[in-house]
This record gives structure tokens, C-alpha cells and sequence, in this order.
């Protein structure tokens, strides 16, 4: 695989001595987007499954940016090597662009699944705690007290993927020499700019509940793409055959989507099992909450009454009063019999054993029900919103789930425990 073509400068915007490359792209991404759509469509609860947390769309996400910024650190490598060795100037507007680019790539696979929190079960410092309304270790989610993350990459997508672009291409042919070799290094190539339209354009205004993860993949493949047009802009130096081209840009953008299905099925034999201490552990804790909430009326009645579903963190339902734990109850009371400040740290932040967040989901006077994702750190019973409170039967994988109603109290019913192991 090439690495660079020797001058970069003066080959980003050269035509290639064939179309081939661009038409694959076009094609993958008029296929991906086809395909998605017609599953949201036809499918919802499908395309959910497939898109949500730790499912096959955030790892080939993961998988898109990890494999753009490797592709780009080979890329600058080799042509500092290759420059530097030769006396000539590395930082020239294309390494500054494609260096820029790499950084975010990588950053952004790491930012995609929080660095491995989830997949080892690492429990993110206090100060994630207290700050990041997901309670886990990316940085993304800090932002929302200065900007809506939401802006990076609608940013991404409509001024770095369209306008940029667009603005060096329709700049009055005399003065081409004028325009800044910057902009042209940084700007994608002109056969992207119509799917980074699409992508900002589904990821405002979500047409589905998961869209906005589907144009987070789009977005990953789309930068994937971008770094392998600049690192690989063929002039008529290049040794590469075009078919060859060709198939190194389509085994480029499916590994990704291969990799994305694989890593699931490899990872959870061996970093997960039954786990059967952790699990009664965390069905013990959903109990004692599920019993504060019972025995003490602390769900606001406005859940009831306002009739909307609310599925979210126990912490931040606790932040945004929905929920209420006095220090005197029997939650709080196995926290202060501890003596690992570790475990009265999780406690504190109503984390399971695996250090994950516990949920509730509530709607109306449905029964409520208090859960965590178990060994395997990731949601199975993924539902639609419209299915409201799941039932005991509806809980799958190693899900693990206590119910209860919260307008009766536990002397007339008391809490029902359920999931499975």
C-alpha cells in the first residue's frame, strides 16, 4: 500500500487516471445509506438493537476512526522519514492538515467507546462522575457545559465536509493561485461533500430515535475515506494498478462494518461469564433502592402524572429530582457500613459491581422497574419507546432487572426481583 505520493502539495486536487476509486465510494456509501434506511424503516426495533451502545454500529464506528488515524500515522511516518532525510520542509500544509486529521480520528475511536471503560470495567474518576451525565470516561460529554457536543459534529459535517470544499472549488479560476494551500490540504475531496450533507443533516434532526449513532458511522467511514484520499491521491506516478486501487478502497471502508459484527461474539467468552457473586451482589443493591422508593413514596408524583417515559441513570434521575435516597435508608445504609472507600465511592454514584451506571424506567403507573446491563457491561433488552415498563418475561441476555410499583406501598405488594443470569 502506498504510502503518500511525493508531492502532496501539488497532487491533492490532481484527477486520477481513472474513476474507479471514486465510484466505489460513491457506491459503498449510496448502498450503506440505502441499507440503513430501509432497516429503520422496515425494522426499527432491529436498527436500534444495532446501533445502540457497545452493538455492532459504535464498534464499527470505533473501527472507522481507529483505522483512519492508523492509516494517517503511517502516512506522516513515512513521509517524515522520507522529507527529513531529504532536507525538505515536513511542516507543509498538507502534513498539517493530515495531521490534524489523524489526531481527531484517534481521538475520536478512543472517545467512541470511553477509552475500554465499559469493556473492562474500569470505574471512571469522580470528577467523570460529577460532570459527565453518562458517568463514564470520555470527554465529549463534559462539553455540554460550555456547547451542545451535538455542534462538533454537525461543525464536522456541514463547514469542514461542505463548505470548505465547496468555498475551493468555486473560487474564479484566476485567482486559484490566491487560495491558501491550507484550505485546499484541509478540504475533503468534492465526491464526499453530498454524504456529509446527509450525514449533518440526519444527525440534526434525527429522524429516528438512532439515527443520530447511524450518522456517527457515516461520519466515521466519511473521515476514513477522507484520510485514504489524501494519502493516497493517485497522479500519473503512481505503481498501482487501478483495479488494485479500487479494491484496497473497498476492503478499506467494509472492514470496519466486518469488524464491527466480530467483536462481540470474540471479546464476551473471554472478558465475561456468569459472574454469579457480582450478579446476586447487584440484585441485592436494585432491592434495597427498589425498597427505599417502595417504603417512602421517593418517586415525584409527576412521573405518574405527566404520563412520559423516563429511562435513565439512577444518579442523574437523583440529580434531576425524579428520584429521592435519604441518607437514612437501606441503600445508603450498606454504603455506610463499608470499608473500601472504593465500594462507598460506587455506591455513592449508583454504580453496579461492574462499575456501570444502574438504570430505572418508569412511565405513568406502570410498574417501575430498577436494572443493570450484568457481567456483560451492555444493554440486551434494547425496547422502542412505545413498548413503555419491559416485564420480567421481556428481559433478556444478562440483563438484570428488580420491579416495583411505586404508588403502593411494600407492605401491600413489596418489590418483584427477575432477570436472568
Amino acid at each position: 500500500m502506498s504510502t503518500g505520493v511525493d508531492n502532496p502539495e501539488t497532487s491533492i486536487r490532481q484527477p486520477t487516471d481513472g474513476m474507479g476509486a471514486y465510484l466505489v465510494i460513491t457506491t459503498f456509501f449510496l448502498l450503506l445509506t440505502a441499507s440503513l434506511t430501509i432497516l429503520a424503516i422496515s425494522d426499527e426495533p432491529t436498527f436500534d438493537a444495532l446501533m445502540w451502545e457497545d452493538a455492532w454500529g459504535e464498534w464499527a464506528t470505533f473501527f472507522a476512526f481507529l483505522l483512519a488515524g492508523l492509516i494517517g500515522s503511517k502516512t506522516l511516518f513515512a513521509r517524515y522519514r522520507q522529507w527529513t532525510g531529504s532536507g525538505r520542509e515536513f511542516f507543509q500544509p498538507s502534513q498539517c492538515a493530515l495531521l490534524t486529521l489523524t489526531a481527531f480520528c484517534l481521538l475520536a475511536a478512543g472517545e467512541e467507546i470511553s477509552w475500554g471503560q465499559r469493556l473492562l470495567g474500569l470505574r471512571p474518576p469522580e470528577l467523570f462522575q460529577q460532570l459527565n451525565f453518562q458517568q463514564e470516561l470520555n470527554f465529549h460529554n463534559i462539553l455540554h457545559y460550555l456547547f451542545s457536543p451535538r455542534l462538533i459534529v454537525l461543525f464536522i459535517c456541514i463547514v469542514y465536509g461542505v463548505l470548505l470544499p465547496v468555498a475551493t472549488m468555486i473560487l474564479p479560476g484566476p485567482r486559484a493561485a490566491e487560495r491558501p494551500n491550507l484550505a485546499v490540504a484541509f478540504a475533503p475531496h468534492p465526491i464526499l461533500v453530498f454524504w456529509f450533507t446527509v450525514t449533518g443533516i440526519v444527525y440534526w434532526f434525527r429522524p429516528v430515535y438512532m439515527s443520530t449513532e447511524a450518522a456517527e458511522l457515516m461520519l466515521g467511514l466519511l473521515l476514513l475515506s477522507d484520510v485514504y484520499l489524501k494519502t493516497h491521491a493517485p497522479d500519473s506516478r503512481s505503481k498501482a494498478a487501478p483495479r488494485t486501487r479500487w479494491i484496497g478502497i473497498a476492503l478499506i471502508l467494509g472492514l470496519p462494518l466486518l469488524l464491527g459484527g466480530m467483536v462481540n461474539p470474540i471479546i464476551d467468552p473471554i472478558l465475561y461469564g456468569p459472574d454469579q457473586p457480582r450478579v446476586e451482589q447487584a440484585t441485592e443493591e436494585l432491592q434495597l433502592m427498589a425498597n427505599d422508593l417502595l417504603e417512602n413514596e421517593w418517586i415525584n408524583p409527576s412521573v405518574a402524572t405527566d404520563g412520559d417515559l423516563y429511562d435513565s441513570r439512577i444518579y442523574y434521575a437523583v440529580n434531576q429530582q425524579w428520584l429521592y435516597f435519604d441518607e437514612t435508608g437501606n441503600y445508603f445504609n450498606k454504603r455506610d457500613i463499608q470499608i473500601d472507600q472504593g465500594e462507598v465511592t460506587r455506591l455513592n454514584y449508583f454504580l453496579d459491581p461492574w462499575n456501570n451506571a444502574y438504570w430505572i424506567r418508569m412511565q405513568g403507573t406502570q410498574p417501575v422497574v430498577l436494572y443493570s446491563f450484568g457481567p456483560n457491561r451492555r444493554l440486551d433488552t434494547i425496547l422502542a419507546d412505545e413498548v413503555g415498563v419491559p416485564s420480567r418475561e421481556q428481559i433478556i441476555g444478562d440483563d438484570i432487572g428488580v420491579w416495583l410499583d411505586p404508588f403502593k406501598s411494600s407492605r401491600d405488594e413489596g418489590a418483584r426481583t427477575g432477570g436472568s443470569d
